[in-house]
Protein backbone atom coordinates (compact mmCIF):
# COMPACT_ATOMS: atom_id res chain seq x y z
CA UNK A 1 0.00 0.00 0.00
CA UNK A 2 2.99 2.66 0.75
CA UNK A 3 5.30 1.65 -2.09
CA UNK A 4 3.69 4.37 -4.20
CA UNK A 5 5.16 6.96 -1.92
CA UNK A 6 8.20 5.65 -1.50
CA UNK A 7 9.07 5.19 -4.93
CA UNK A 8 7.84 8.97 -5.82
CA UNK A 9 9.96 10.48 -2.73
CA UNK A 10 13.35 8.32 -4.12
CA UNK A 11 14.72 7.82 -7.08
CA UNK A 12 15.45 4.08 -8.71
CA UNK A 13 18.91 3.97 -7.17
CA UNK A 14 17.99 4.46 -3.84
CA UNK A 15 15.07 2.43 -3.94
CA UNK A 16 17.29 -0.33 -5.31
CA UNK A 17 19.27 0.51 -2.35
CA UNK A 18 16.79 -0.30 0.44
CA UNK A 19 15.97 -3.66 -1.51
CA UNK A 20 19.41 -4.97 -1.40
CA UNK A 21 18.90 -4.19 2.41
CA UNK A 22 15.96 -5.40 2.98
CA UNK A 23 16.88 -8.86 1.15
CA UNK A 24 19.84 -9.15 3.34
CA UNK A 25 18.43 -8.76 6.13
CA UNK A 26 15.88 -11.71 5.58
CA UNK A 27 18.56 -14.05 4.05
CA UNK A 28 20.61 -13.52 7.60
CA UNK A 29 17.91 -13.54 9.96
CA UNK A 30 17.35 -17.61 10.07
CA UNK A 31 20.93 -17.72 10.92
CA UNK A 32 20.99 -14.95 13.68
CA UNK A 33 18.16 -16.22 15.37
CA UNK A 34 19.44 -19.70 14.67
CA UNK A 35 15.93 -20.34 13.32
CA UNK A 36 14.14 -20.85 16.96
CA UNK A 37 11.22 -20.02 16.41
CA UNK A 38 9.94 -22.96 14.24
CA UNK A 39 10.49 -24.97 17.77
CA UNK A 40 7.25 -23.15 19.31
CA UNK A 41 4.84 -24.90 17.40
CA UNK A 42 6.10 -28.21 19.04
CA UNK A 43 6.95 -27.04 22.24
CA UNK A 44 3.09 -25.80 22.58
CA UNK A 45 2.40 -29.50 22.99
CA UNK A 46 5.60 -30.52 24.54
CA UNK A 47 5.60 -27.80 27.61
CA UNK A 48 2.27 -26.20 27.37
CA UNK A 49 2.20 -24.84 30.73
CA UNK A 50 5.24 -23.44 30.46
CA UNK A 51 5.58 -22.00 26.92
CA UNK A 52 5.87 -18.05 28.37
CA UNK A 53 9.00 -19.88 29.70
CA UNK A 54 10.44 -21.42 27.11
CA UNK A 55 10.15 -18.92 24.53
CA UNK A 56 11.91 -16.26 27.49
CA UNK A 57 14.75 -19.03 26.88
CA UNK A 58 14.64 -19.29 23.35
CA UNK A 59 14.97 -15.28 23.38
CA UNK A 60 18.09 -15.32 25.64
CA UNK A 61 19.82 -18.54 23.38
CA UNK A 62 19.21 -16.21 20.24
CA UNK A 63 20.35 -13.22 21.85
CA UNK A 64 23.50 -14.15 22.87
CA UNK A 65 24.34 -16.12 19.64
CA UNK A 66 23.21 -13.15 17.05
CA UNK A 67 24.92 -10.51 19.42
CA UNK A 68 28.62 -13.14 19.24
CA UNK A 69 27.91 -12.88 15.28
CA UNK A 70 27.17 -9.35 15.43
CA UNK A 71 30.27 -8.98 17.33
CA UNK A 72 32.24 -10.79 14.65
CA UNK A 73 31.22 -9.28 12.24
CA UNK A 74 32.52 -6.19 13.16
CA UNK A 75 35.77 -7.08 13.66
CA UNK A 76 35.94 -7.31 9.68
CA UNK A 77 33.35 -4.36 9.13
CA UNK A 78 35.36 -2.97 6.04
CA UNK A 79 35.28 -6.57 4.36
CA UNK A 80 31.23 -7.46 4.98
CA UNK A 81 30.35 -3.98 3.48
CA UNK A 82 32.28 -4.71 0.04
CA UNK A 83 30.73 -8.59 0.34
CA UNK A 84 26.79 -7.23 1.02
CA UNK A 85 27.42 -3.88 -1.34
CA UNK A 86 26.30 -1.83 1.50
CA UNK A 87 28.00 1.23 2.88
CA UNK A 88 29.35 0.73 6.65
CA UNK A 89 26.62 2.56 7.95
CA UNK A 90 24.37 0.31 6.41
CA UNK A 91 25.94 -2.57 7.59
CA UNK A 92 26.08 -1.40 11.54
CA UNK A 93 22.38 -0.54 10.84
CA UNK A 94 21.58 -4.03 9.15
CA UNK A 95 23.50 -5.79 12.06
CA UNK A 96 21.17 -3.82 14.54
CA UNK A 97 18.77 -4.77 12.49
CA UNK A 98 19.25 -8.10 12.50
CA UNK A 99 19.68 -8.53 16.52
CA UNK A 100 16.70 -6.84 17.45
CA UNK A 101 14.22 -8.94 14.76
CA UNK A 102 14.26 -12.60 16.95
CA UNK A 103 12.73 -10.96 20.22
CA UNK A 104 9.44 -9.86 17.83
CA UNK A 105 9.34 -12.83 16.15
CA UNK A 106 9.19 -15.01 19.24
CA UNK A 107 6.25 -12.73 20.51
CA UNK A 108 4.28 -13.31 17.26
CA UNK A 109 5.16 -16.84 16.87
CA UNK A 110 4.00 -17.21 20.79
CA UNK A 111 0.28 -15.13 20.25
CA UNK A 112 -0.28 -17.62 17.14
CA UNK A 113 0.07 -20.61 18.77
CA UNK A 114 -1.48 -19.86 21.64
CA UNK A 115 -4.55 -18.49 19.58
CA UNK A 116 -3.70 -14.78 20.49
CA UNK A 117 -5.01 -13.02 17.04
CA UNK A 118 -5.85 -9.87 18.84
CA UNK A 119 -2.63 -9.04 20.08
CA UNK A 120 -0.80 -10.19 17.26
CA UNK A 121 -2.81 -8.52 14.77
CA UNK A 122 -1.98 -5.16 17.11
CA UNK A 123 1.36 -5.61 16.89
CA UNK A 124 1.65 -6.01 12.77
CA UNK A 125 -0.36 -2.67 12.74
CA UNK A 126 2.12 -1.00 15.13
CA UNK A 127 4.83 -2.21 13.38
CA UNK A 128 3.32 -1.25 10.03
CA UNK A 129 2.25 2.49 10.82
CA UNK A 130 5.33 3.00 12.77
CA UNK A 131 8.04 2.06 10.24
CA UNK A 132 5.65 3.70 7.55
CA UNK A 133 5.60 7.03 9.56
CA UNK A 134 9.12 7.52 11.11
CA UNK A 135 10.61 6.43 7.30
CA UNK A 136 8.14 9.42 5.90
CA UNK A 137 8.97 12.00 8.42
CA UNK A 138 12.78 11.24 7.90
CA UNK A 139 12.48 11.54 4.76
CA UNK A 140 10.59 14.49 4.23
CA UNK A 141 12.02 16.69 6.92
CA UNK A 142 16.22 15.17 7.31
CA UNK A 143 18.59 16.38 4.56
CA UNK A 144 20.52 13.17 4.04
CA UNK A 145 20.45 9.80 1.45
CA UNK A 146 17.09 9.22 1.49
CA UNK A 147 17.77 5.27 0.95
CA UNK A 148 19.54 5.51 4.49
CA UNK A 149 17.09 7.03 6.25
CA UNK A 150 14.34 4.89 4.90
CA UNK A 151 16.60 1.74 6.22
CA UNK A 152 16.67 3.42 9.60
CA UNK A 153 12.83 4.20 9.37
CA UNK A 154 12.66 0.24 9.20
CA UNK A 155 14.89 -0.20 11.78
CA UNK A 156 14.78 1.83 14.66
CA UNK A 157 10.77 0.57 14.95
CA UNK A 158 12.00 -3.02 15.14
CA UNK A 159 14.64 -1.83 17.92
CA UNK A 160 11.85 0.08 20.15
CA UNK A 161 9.79 -2.76 20.29
CA UNK A 162 11.99 -6.10 20.37
CA UNK A 163 13.26 -3.58 23.62
CA UNK A 164 9.51 -3.60 25.16
CA UNK A 165 9.57 -7.31 24.72
CA UNK A 166 12.88 -7.99 26.60
CA UNK A 167 11.92 -5.90 29.28
CA UNK A 168 8.30 -7.67 29.48
CA UNK A 169 10.01 -10.96 29.31
CA UNK A 170 12.49 -9.79 32.25
CA UNK A 171 9.34 -9.16 34.47
CA UNK A 172 7.73 -12.10 33.72
CA UNK A 173 11.10 -13.90 35.00
CA UNK A 174 11.55 -16.22 31.98
CA UNK A 175 14.52 -14.65 30.46
CA UNK A 176 16.45 -18.02 31.97
CA UNK A 177 19.11 -20.23 30.37
CA UNK A 178 17.07 -23.73 30.31
CA UNK A 179 19.46 -26.21 29.25
CA UNK A 180 16.60 -28.84 28.61
CA UNK A 181 14.31 -25.79 26.70
CA UNK A 182 17.91 -25.18 24.65
CA UNK A 183 18.56 -28.71 23.49
CA UNK A 184 15.00 -29.18 22.45
CA UNK A 185 14.67 -25.64 20.61
CA UNK A 186 18.24 -26.72 18.70
CA UNK A 187 17.46 -29.86 17.77
CA UNK A 188 14.30 -29.40 15.88
CA UNK A 189 15.79 -25.79 14.60
CA UNK A 190 19.06 -26.29 13.31
CA UNK A 191 18.15 -29.10 11.04
CA UNK A 192 15.75 -26.73 9.81
CA UNK A 193 18.00 -23.57 9.02
CA UNK A 194 19.61 -25.17 5.88
CA UNK A 195 15.91 -25.27 4.58
CA UNK A 196 14.79 -21.61 5.45
CA UNK A 197 18.06 -20.10 4.55
CA UNK A 198 17.55 -22.26 0.84
CA UNK A 199 13.85 -20.68 0.63
CA UNK A 200 15.33 -17.41 1.50
CA UNK A 201 18.40 -17.73 -0.91
CA UNK A 202 15.79 -18.42 -4.02
CA UNK A 203 13.54 -15.50 -3.00
CA UNK A 204 16.06 -13.40 -2.02
CA UNK A 205 19.60 -13.45 -3.91
CA UNK A 206 17.65 -12.45 -6.94
CA UNK A 207 18.12 -8.65 -5.94
CA UNK A 208 21.24 -8.77 -4.67
CA UNK A 209 22.99 -10.42 -8.07
CA UNK A 210 20.85 -7.66 -10.19
CA UNK A 211 22.60 -5.20 -7.91
CA UNK A 212 26.09 -6.95 -8.02
CA UNK A 213 25.99 -6.55 -11.56
CA UNK A 214 23.46 -4.87 -13.14
CA UNK A 215 22.94 -1.82 -10.77
CA UNK A 216 20.40 -0.74 -8.37
CA UNK A 217 18.11 1.12 -10.37
CA UNK A 218 17.71 -2.31 -12.58
CA UNK A 219 17.04 -3.98 -8.60
CA UNK A 220 14.45 -1.35 -8.48
CA UNK A 221 12.58 -1.96 -11.19
CA UNK A 222 12.48 -5.82 -10.52
CA UNK A 223 11.75 -5.10 -6.98
CA UNK A 224 8.85 -2.95 -7.71
CA UNK A 225 6.87 -5.88 -9.72
CA UNK A 226 8.16 -8.39 -7.12
CA UNK A 227 6.60 -6.67 -4.02
CA UNK A 228 3.46 -6.78 -6.10
CA UNK A 229 4.17 -10.33 -6.50
CA UNK A 230 4.93 -10.54 -3.22
CA UNK A 231 1.86 -9.14 -1.52
CA UNK A 232 -0.13 -12.32 -2.59
CA UNK A 233 3.27 -13.89 -0.55
CA UNK A 234 1.98 -11.47 2.26
CA UNK A 235 -1.44 -13.14 1.76
CA UNK A 236 -0.66 -16.55 1.79
CA UNK A 237 1.65 -16.27 4.33
CA UNK A 238 -0.63 -14.80 6.81
CA UNK A 239 -3.15 -17.66 5.66
CA UNK A 240 -0.24 -20.35 6.73
CA UNK A 241 0.00 -18.55 9.89
CA UNK A 242 -3.27 -18.63 10.63
CA UNK A 243 -3.31 -22.38 9.39
CA UNK A 244 -0.62 -23.99 11.30
CA UNK A 245 -1.60 -23.54 14.92
CA UNK A 246 -5.07 -25.38 13.91
CA UNK A 247 -3.27 -28.08 11.87
CA UNK A 248 -0.66 -29.06 14.72
CA UNK A 249 -3.29 -29.40 16.88
CA UNK A 250 -5.54 -31.03 14.85
CA UNK A 251 -2.98 -33.60 13.71
CA UNK A 252 -1.65 -33.86 17.21
CA UNK A 253 -4.95 -35.29 17.85
CA UNK A 254 -5.08 -38.05 14.76
CA UNK A 255 -7.89 -36.19 13.07
CA UNK A 256 -6.36 -36.31 9.50
CA UNK A 257 -9.63 -36.50 7.28
CA UNK A 258 -10.25 -33.64 9.29
CA UNK A 259 -6.92 -31.49 7.42
CA UNK A 260 -7.61 -33.55 4.03
CA UNK A 261 -11.09 -32.10 3.76
CA UNK A 262 -10.01 -28.13 5.03
CA UNK A 263 -7.02 -28.10 2.94
CA UNK A 264 -9.26 -28.27 -0.38
CA UNK A 265 -10.49 -25.14 0.08
CA UNK A 266 -7.33 -22.92 0.91
CA UNK A 267 -5.76 -24.43 -2.10
CA UNK A 268 -8.19 -23.50 -4.44
CA UNK A 269 -8.35 -20.50 -3.44
CA UNK A 270 -4.69 -19.14 -3.34
CA UNK A 271 -4.96 -20.59 -6.67
CA UNK A 272 -7.20 -18.55 -8.29
CA UNK A 273 -6.13 -14.70 -5.95
CA UNK A 274 -2.94 -16.16 -8.10
CA UNK A 275 -4.29 -16.00 -11.53
CA UNK A 276 -5.83 -12.82 -10.58
CA UNK A 277 -3.00 -11.43 -9.49
CA UNK A 278 -0.85 -12.05 -12.74
CA UNK A 279 -4.21 -10.67 -14.53
CA UNK A 280 -3.94 -7.19 -13.14
CA UNK A 281 0.10 -7.38 -12.96
CA UNK A 282 0.66 -4.32 -15.93
CA UNK A 283 -2.36 -1.66 -14.14
CA UNK A 284 -1.10 -2.11 -10.59
CA UNK A 285 2.64 -1.94 -11.74
CA UNK A 286 1.68 1.67 -13.39
CA UNK A 287 -0.35 2.39 -10.35
CA UNK A 288 2.58 1.58 -7.62
CA UNK A 289 5.41 2.65 -9.63
CA UNK A 290 4.30 4.77 -13.05
CA UNK A 291 5.69 4.69 -15.82
CA UNK A 292 9.50 4.45 -14.99
CA UNK A 293 8.73 0.97 -14.09
CA UNK A 294 7.20 -0.70 -16.90
CA UNK A 295 10.17 -2.84 -17.67
CA UNK A 296 9.74 -4.62 -14.86
CA UNK A 297 6.29 -6.29 -15.59
CA UNK A 298 7.26 -9.45 -17.10
CA UNK A 299 8.95 -10.91 -14.21
CA UNK A 300 5.73 -10.66 -12.12
CA UNK A 301 4.56 -14.02 -13.77
CA UNK A 302 7.05 -16.65 -12.39
CA UNK A 303 7.03 -14.85 -9.24
CA UNK A 304 3.60 -15.09 -8.85
CA UNK A 305 3.88 -18.44 -9.91
CA UNK A 306 6.89 -19.62 -7.31
CA UNK A 307 4.61 -18.05 -4.89
CA UNK A 308 1.49 -20.09 -5.19
CA UNK A 309 3.73 -23.27 -5.77
CA UNK A 310 5.31 -22.64 -2.18
CA UNK A 311 1.72 -22.04 -0.77
CA UNK A 312 0.35 -25.25 -2.05
CA UNK A 313 3.54 -27.16 -0.93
Amino acid sequence: ITTPIFTSLMSTSQYGAVQTFISWHLLLLPIFSLDLGYSVGRAKLDYSNSLSDYIGSMQVLSGIFSLFLGTFVMCFLQRFSVLLALTVPETVLLLVYLMAGPAISFYQTGYRYQYQYKQNIILAWIIAISTTVISLVLILFVDSDKAFLRMIGVTLPTVLISLCFWILSWRRGSLKINKEYWKYGLTISLPLILHVLSMHILSQSDRVLITKFCGKSDTAFYSLAYIYGSALHVLTTAVSQGWLPWFHDTYFAGRFEEIRHNVKPFIVTGCFISLLCIATAPEAIFILGGERYARGIPCVFPVVLGVACQYIY
